[in-house]
């Protein structure tokens, strides 16, 4: 700390008026950014400001750069051509040995709803057991994709339990509706090129992974969706030994 003692000339009436100016002893005391004047036996103290931007100020704007970076990228990702699950869908045969099947048309409600997706929906018959199976490929249209149960209830079903399903080590959910009098079964899984499962939430993080590499990822998943229309009880692990093609989707 430092101390700077000098005479300097004031005016006596503050600028008011121009009488003879008095000498005046000013001492002046600096210590890291703050300066103290003493002036006439009064003591006025300045404070240097520093301007200095708070941590969380300087973090939130980095977290809103950064959210609005990726929702511009989002916006154009969409537009990306990636390669649809067209291809795996194609392949899965008609009939065969063991199995008929049988197109069906979507209606009008259902082409609205799917939109752009690509939606597989067949009747296929093997060893007296008959079963709608409907795959959706959500590539142009995720919004098509969602948690089964949520089209159930809009159709007036309710749910009545959940219960897994495991073929070769792989995992499905059988969902047991009701409606009414009228009681059946749902299989369904998230399918990605022979990998299965039932989670909604993985289904959504692996297509936003695939979309966020530009489809490095590896292939589209779908939803397959198998429901009986037989009143017979099935045994699904008996129809997949008629049909193991179904999962390899």
């Amino acid at each position: 700390m430092g101390v700077d003692c000098r005479l300097v000339l004031v005016d006596a009436g503050f600028g008011l008026d121009r009488k003879p100016a008095r000498h005046l002893r000013v001492c002046r005391r600096r210590s890291q950014g703050v300066h103290r004047s003493r002036l006439c036996g009064l003591a006025l103290w300045k404070t240097k400001k520093r301007v200095m931007k708070s941590p969380y100020e300087s973090r939130g704007l980095k977290i809103w750069s950064l959210l609005v970076v990726a929702m511009a990228l989002m916006a154009l990702w969409q537009y990306y051509p990636l390669d649809p699950a067209t291809d795996r869908l194609d392949r899965l045969p008609l009939n065969g040995l063991g199995f008929k099947g049988e197109n069906i048309k979507l209606d009008a409600t259902e082409a609205e709803v799917f939109g752009k997706a690509k939606v597989l929906k067949r009747i296929y018959r093997a060893g007296g057991i008959t079963i709608l199976l409907t795959v959706i490929d959500g590539t142009k249209n995720r919004h098509a994709i969602h948690d089964p149960s949520y089209c159930i209830r809009g159709g007036g079903w309710s749910v009545v339990s959940r219960s897994p399903f495991t073929e070769q080590g792989q995992s499905a959910e059988i969902l047991t509706v009701r409606k009414k009098a009228e009681e059946t079964t749902i299989l369904y899984w998230y399918a990605t090129a022979g990998r299965r499962h039932a989670s909604p939430l993985r289904y959504w993080m692996d297509t936003s992974l695939r979309r966020l590499l530009l489809g490095a990822s590896g292939p589209e998943p779908v939803l397959v969706h198998l429901q009986p229309l037989s009143h017979r009880a099935i045994d699904w692990h008996e129809f997949f030994a008629r049909m193991p093609m179904l999962l390899d989707l």
